[in-house]
């Protein structure tokens, strides 16, 4: 693994927003949270808490730093040429080939996927999803929550998660085709890396 600082071409960390009884879930990305439930607490209850503790903005903290290192630790074999950013309140790590990313915020450790990824290839990211959920569930002792199926990741969420990305591919195709110029994509590789932004690699992957 890689590390290096944030910047402009690389995939950003964002925050999950949600509301009472679903997840606002990112139109662009299949997500997990890991996360700790208290016998009695709901789902919807622990993603609360989550979005209330991401406001404190709090800096990355010792505890928070222990944890990262584990979880790197943990994915050193499964994304062995994963990229690091590393900033004052988060940590990440980026798979330029499938864009699994996994970013800590401190108290908040989440994994995301643009949903590019369809057929077969989508069978395959979610294999790689589940070994990479079990990974990190080992190093930490948390929970792989799937707000796209609203229940745990393992055992419940990945088996509907391929059809997922088919699905929400095939709406994205729909919209961006209806509601954008032909040369939107262009747009999108204005200060994108090396591989691109999420934009252009699905178009490109959407004119196949």
């Amino acid at each position: 693994m890689t590390a290096g600082l944030a910047g402009p071409g690389r995939i950003s960390a964002q925050r999950v927003h949600w509301s009472r009884g679903r997840a606002s879930v990112r139109a662009m990305s299949f997500d997990l949270y890991f996360l700790s439930r208290e016998p009695g607490q709901s789902w919807d209850d622990v993603m609360e808490a989550l979005e209330e503790n991401a406001q404190s903005e709090r800096p990355f903290d010792d505890a928070a730093l222990a944890t990262w290192e584990r979880v790197k630790t943990a994915l050193s074999s499964l994304l062995p040429n994963a990229e690091e950013s590393v900033g004052e309140r988060h940590r990440e790590l980026t798979d330029e080939v499938t864009a699994i990313q996994v970013s800590m915020f401190s108290g908040e450790l989440s994994l995301t996927v643009p949903y590019w990824h369809t057929g077969a290839e989508a069978e395959r990211v979610v294999g790689m999803l589940r070994d990479v959920a079990v990974a990190v569930e080992e190093a930490t002792g948390l929970t792989a929550y799937d707000p796209q199926a609203d229940a745990p990741f393992l055992g419940e969420g990945e088996h509907s998660a391929a059809g997922t990305f088919d699905r929400t591919h095939a709406s994205l195709a729909e919209h961006v085709r209806g509601d954008l110029p032909a040369d939107s994509a262009s747009y999108s590789t204005r200060g994108a890396g090396r591989r691109g932004s999420f934009w252009s690699r699905f178009f490109e992957r959407d004119r196949h």
